[in-house]
Parts: structure tokens; C-alpha cells; sequence
């Protein structure tokens, strides 16, 4: 089916969207393999891919020349590519080829004819891992550079000064530097076990020392280091860290140890600030008195974290409870605090609690659409301002001014007000003038993203990109959008200063598989786009942090269940192929749909938090009509806004496609979500 975008007057209502945080995507783009070509193929045919494509076709037969033989004679290829954008490229993997031969002197012609490129900076990091890694010392401290003074390569130094100084022991200034890295709560890696050693050997860790290691270890909840050192502690104090790494099943302990007047061990700020954030998830209450009676040694900022997060679990359960015990806090008035005022008082309809919380609150808070618009539908709901004209007047004349907004709340008050969208369109980024200085700094980027080399596009593409101002990132966003490079283009628009939203910014990538998956589902089309635009960005290499995977960003175990439900083979790097992953995530989201009565609030907010929280949150509060409410509430700030990004971006995406099986009336945001419309 042929889904042709149509310009809209709705398609403007979420410009202020792509420049919310939550559209920084959490997922980086993997590395991809010669399978993994994702191209369009009328990409092939643009002026970006005629512009080398000599030069491209020789610079590929190269790669194969040099990996086939790194000895190969690139000569003649460097001649005809004396222009291309990639020649540094080329360069760089044959002087990696060579490492075993050490060709240093044209590493540093390199280093100096490239100095501070990204393929300079990534050459000279592989170059002194190869060099610590084979103890090439001599060398290594040669080019040992302080742009690049990671864990590895600072114990390579130290074990270079130490075999080139010819003593068989360190002298006190090189231990103190060892005794430095080795006091840290981030687990070493391999290269600095020799350092280890070392320290071992001369005795110079103490007790104290290992406790010390420990609480940074556990403060950062590093708990395999943490688990480690704790082993190597004295019995008494093994003991007191195995309950600290324990705390939840002590919860007895160290409330009656922390309430009492002979506290059990001086513990730094960051280890209480974690000990009694554990507490607060195992008995709040007895939390909230701990705190409420005693002053422990943690630092104010620690202290307002830990009051906030006792808010936060009394909230979870009772808004009224939270707010009461804010309340009682002398750090009310602290910015943190202020924001759950408004939260809990919101979320328990507590209006006038609510609106006298808003008048009062830092003027930060008052300017965010988000508490603009509670503070009208305070001054509506609340009893004492019913008949109040005056108060109906200015309550209208806040959604009014917020009907004008791009952002989520923007398309609420217009929902409201029932006041018509001023939509301007006059970009058109297919056509934008993109001078030459923008296409020759982000040239190699192109070229290699042209290549399918999705990783080290993204980032030569950050590093080209770096000074740019407005005027180049329209130009760079209209480049991307031109290469079909979506995530790239989400990133560009919003530096990029552009006022209103654009057609562009809500491509339909993939139509064909999300067409074939909407239909075999009979989910709308709009909520898988949405879905995948927040999730990747249409990336199909995206990999998260925690391992998601894909345009959909499925994680591997929940993959290969759905594979199995569906009788199809599972291989883990078929996520990355599109059609594969879309299959597989729409059949996810029909499951999430079954499983909440075809509710899109709260599938939504499955998808993001996992359905077990989202049961857990029905069980305390069930949804009713007023589901904006109801996902203002929602405890975790990622989530909330990932719910609300979707329902607009498939309000957008809605408008698009109007007649596209239907539109789901469910999903819209102007229809109520237990709507029995279908």
C-alpha cells in the first residue's frame, strides 16, 4: 500500500517534542554487517551517491586489496583517491594492518597531517592499546597521549616507567600513583592486574584502604567489586559489609543500628545515601522515622535524595501520605520537593493543595507547559472557584495560550479549548539549499554511512558536526533527511532552530513491513511508526545500553520467546534486520494490547516499563476516562514521557494516514481511551 504523506494542519502540534530530552535516543548504532544493507534504493540514485561513485567503487576494491594482504601496494588506489573524503580511512587500516611491524614513524606523519580528526584520535587509541597490550614500553611512552588517559592506558604507563627504570621495586611516588588507580569503585580492567601486584606484593593496602575501596564500590552499587574486597576485610568488618550488601533482608538491623546512639561504623555520605534509599524500598515508614528523629552524616544533597525517594514510595501508594510527609520537611521549599508537591497533589486531585503549591512554586516550574496546564484544570475542578468567573476566565485563558504550544500538553489544551491549530508550513528540506562547506565537512560521514558503515558514520558525523550553528544544522538536517538517515536528522532538527514541525520529521520507514505487520495484527500503523521513532529513530542497528536490539528495540531473550510463539527460526542478529524486527515487535505489542483490554495508555507504558509495573501501578491506581491523568501519575519520569511522545507522535502519524484501516479511535488523543469506537 502506497502511504503517501499528506500535509496536515494537525502535523505541526509536537514540534517542541524532538527537543525534549526524551528524544535523546538511548540506543548507539552497532556495527553492521555485509548483509545488513538498509538503503533505499533510490538513495543510490541521489546526488550524494553520484558524487564519489568512482572514487567509492576504488576505495572498496582497496579494502578488499588490503585485507586479503595488509602488505598490499595502496599506491596507485591513494593516487585516484587523493580527493575522496575516506582516503584518512583507507589509511588508517593499513597502518592498523601493519601494527605488528610498528610502523611508528608513519603513525606520527599521520597523527600530524590528521591531528585531532576522529580517525586520528581512533588510531592513536587502538595504536596504544596494541603497544601496551604486546609491553612495546619504550613506544607506548612515546606516543602515551593525555587525550586518551583511560584506566588501561594509566596502568601501561606505570608498568612502562617500571621496567624502563630498570629498579626491581617501585620508588614511593610511583606507588602513590598506582595506590590512585587502584582506589576507585569502577572494576579494573585486565592491563592494570600487573599494578595490583605490585600493591599486593609491598603491602601497601591496608584494612582501611580495602573499606575505603569497598563504600566507593557500593556507592556506586558495584557490587561484584564490592562482593570481592569484601572477602579480603577483617571478620568484623566483613561482617558490616556483607549486611550493607545485604541491606534489604537487614532492614531490622540498620534501622535499630542507625537509630541508636553507638552506630555500628562511620560510613562515607554516598554509602548511607545508598543504605537508606535500600531501607526506604523495604519499610518506608520505618525510613520516614529514622529520618525524622535522627541527623545523619550525609551531605545535604544526599539527604534531599534520600526525603525525596521516601516521598516517592509513600506517593506510590497514597499521594495525601506524601504530601503530608513533604510537609513536615524542612527542605520544603527545595526545588526537588516543589515538583512533588505539585506531582502528588495532582495525582491525589488534591486542587487546592495543588493550586496554592503552584502559586508558590519556583518560577522554573511555573513556565513548564506540563504544570501551566494542571493549574488550569485546578482552577476548574476546584470547588471554591466553580462559580467564580473570574477564576473560569483565567483558567480559559491558560489553555487558551497553551492551545498554541507544540508539545504534549499543548495538543491537551487544544483538546479542551477546542481552539483551532495556527499551522505555518513553508520548510521543505527535500529541496533546502545545502551550501558546499556543510556537504565537504560532513562528506565522509555520508560516505561512510553510504557505505553501511553505521557506527563510524554516527560518529565521524559528531565529530564533523561539532561547530556547527543554526544555519548548518538545517543544512545537515536536510542532508540526512535526503540520505534517508532518520536518526541522524532528528538529532540535526533539534539543534537546528526550526520553529514549527515538518513532514520529514515523521517518516514512514519500512513501509512495506509495517503495512504487512499492521494488517496481519490489525494494530494501527501510526503506533507502530511512533513506537519505532521514539525507540531507534528507524535505526535498524540501534543497541541500547541494556541490549535492546533493532528498529523496535526488542531484547534478545523476549525475541527469542516470540520467535518460538510464532514458529519462526531465532538467530540474535536477525534483530537487526528490519523486517524480522518489526515482525516480531508488533506481534509484542498485539500481546501487550490483548493483555490490557486494547488499551494504548497502558500497552504503551508495558512496552517501556514491563508489564509487571504497570500491574503493580493498576492494582494501586486503576484507570479511568481521565487517562491524561492517569499517565501524569505514572511514578517513573522515562516512562511517563515515553507514553506521552507516543500517543503524539501516533496523533501525528494518524493525520497522515487518515483512512489507513480506519484509524484506531482508541489511540487518538481525542477520543477517550476506554472508547468502545473501534
Amino acid at each position: 500500500m502506497n502511504l503517501i504523506l499528506k500535509r496536515s494542519k494537525f502535523q505541526h502540534i509536537i514540534a517542541q517534542l524532538l527537543l525534549l530530552p526524551t528524544l535523546t535516543f538511548t540506543t548507539q548504532v552497532s556495527a553492521s554487517s555485509d548483509k545488513n544493507t538498509h538503503m533505499h534504493d533510490a538513495l543510490y540514485n541521489s546526488s550524494f551517491a553520484k558524487r564519489y561513485a568512482t572514487e567509492r567503487a576504488v576505495y572498496q576494491t582497496a579494502q578488499q586489496s588490503l585485507a586479503q594482504n595488509p602488505n598490499f601496494d595502496l599506491s596507485k588506489a591513494k593516487q585516484q583517491l587523493a580527493n575522496y573524503p575516506l582516503l584518512p580511512f583507507l589509511e588508517y587500516a593499513q597502518l592498523k594492518a601493519q601494527f605488528n611491524q610498528l610502523p611508528s614513524e608513519a603513525i606520527k606523519a599521520f597523527q600530524a597531517n590528521h591531528k585531532n580528526s576522529y580517525v586520528e584520535r581512533k588510531l592513536t587509541a587502538d595504536w596504544m592499546s596494541y603497544l601496551g597490550k604486546n609491553e612495546q614500553w619504550q613506544l607506548f611512552l612515546s606516543f602515551n597521549d593525555s587525550r586518551f588517559q583511560n584506566q588501561s592506558n594509566q596502568c601501561y604507563a606505570e608498568r612502562a616507567k617500571l621496567s624502563l627504570s630498570q629498579l626491581k621495586v617501585p620508588n614511593q611516588a610511583s606507588l602513590q600513583i598506582m595506590h590512585k588507580l587502584w582506589m576507585t569503585g569502577l572494576s579494573l580492567p585486565k592491563a592494570c592486574d600487573p599494578v595490583i601486584e605490585v600493591l599486593e606484593s609491598r603491602q601497601t593496602i591496608t584494612s582501611k584502604d580495602l573499606w575505603q575501596r569497598f563504600e566507593l564500590a557500593y556507592a556506586r552499587k558495584n557490587d561484584k567489586l564490592a562482593h570481592y574486597l569484601s572477602k579480603k576485610l577483617p571478620p568484623k568488618a566483613q561482617e558490616q559489609a556483607d549486611k550493607l550488601l545485604q541491606a534489604d533482608n537487614y532492614s531490622d538491623y540498620w534501622l535499630t543500628q542507625l537509630s541508636s546512639s553507638n552506630q555500628p561504623l562511620q560510613l562515607s555520605s554516598a554509602s548511607y545515601k545508598r543504605l537508606l534509599k535500600t531501607l526506604a524500598g523495604v519499610d518506608n515508614l520505618g525510613l520516614a522515622g529514622l529520618v525524622e528523629n535522627y541527623r545523619l552524616p550525609l551531605t545535604e544533597k544526599d539527604w534531599l535524595s534520600v526525603k525525596t525517594l521516601s516521598a516517592w514510595y509513600f506517593a506510590k501508594s497514597d499521594a495525601n501520605a506524601a504530601l503530608t510527609w513533604i510537609n513536615q520537611q524542612q527542605e520544603k521549599s527545595s526545588f526537588q520537593l516543589q515538583e512533588k508537591q505539585l506531582r502528588y497533589s495532582m495525582q491525589a486531585k488534591n486542587w487546592p493543595h495543588f493550586i496554592a503549591s503552584y502559586e508558590e512554586a519556583d518560577k522554573k516550574l511555573k513556565s513548564t507547559t506540563e504544570w501551566q496546564y494542571w493549574y488550569a484544570l485546578a482552577l476548574l475542578e476546584n470547588p471554591k472557584n466553580k462559580k467564580a468567573n473570574t477564576t473560569i476566565q483565567q483558567a480559559e485563558d491558560i489553555l487558551k495560550q497553551l492551545a498554541k504550544r507544540q508539545d504534549f500538553y499543548g495538543l491537551l489544551a487544544a483538546k479542551y479549548y477546542q481552539q483551532p491549530l495556527n499551522i505555518k508550513d513553508d520548510i521543505d528540506l527535500d529541496n533546502w539549499t545545502i551550501s558546499n562547506t556543510t556537504k565537504d565537512q560532513l562528506s565522509a560521514a555520508i560516505e561512510l554511512y553510504l557505505l553501511n558503515e553505521h557506527l563510524t558514520a554516527a560518529r565521524q558525523w559528531y565529530y564533523s558536526s561539532k561547530g556547527f550553528k543554526r544555519k548548518q544544522w538545517r543544512e545537515a538536517s536536510a542532508i540526512a533527511h535526503q540520505l534517508q538517515w532518520h536518526e541522524r536528522m532528528f538529532r540535526a532538527i533539534a539543534s537546528s532552530g526550526f520553529k514549527t514541525i515538518i513532514n520529514e520529521q515523521y517518516p514512514i520507514a519500512f513501509e512495506h513491513d509495517y503495512s504487512m505487520q499492521s494488517s496481519a495484527t490489525g494494530i494501527d500503523i501510526s503506533w507502530l511508526l511512533a513506537m519505532s521513532r521514539q525507540e531507534s529513530g528507524f535505526a535498524p542497528l540501534a543497541k541500547s545500553g541494556k541490549g535492546a536490539m533493532g528498529v523496535m528495540q526488542l531484547m534478545p531473550a523476549t525475541a527469542k520467546r516470540l520467535a518460538k510463539e510464532l514458529n519462526l527460526p531465532y538467530h540474535k542478529d536477525e534483530l537487526y534486520e528490519p523486517s524480522y524486527n518489526i515482525n516480531l515487535g508488533s506481534h509484542y505489542l498485539q500481546k501487550l494490547l490483548a493483555r490490557y483490554d486494547h488499551n494504548y495508555v497502558l500497552a504503551t507504558a508495558a512496552y517501556n516499563a514491563g508489564p509487571h509495573r504497570v500491574d503493580e501501578w493498576l492494582a494501586l491506581r486503576p484507570i479511568e476516562d481521565d487517562w491524561s491523568h492517569w499517565i501524569a501519575a505514572i511514578p517513573y519520569k522515562e516512562t511517563r514521557k515515553y507514553v506521552q511522545n507516543i500517543l503524539a507522535f501516533s496523533h501525528v502519524y494518524q493525520q497522515y494516514l487518515p483512512n489507513h484501516l480506519n484509524g484506531d479511535l482508541k489511540l487518538t488523543l481525542f477520543q477517550p481511551q476506554n472508547s468502545d469506537d473501534s
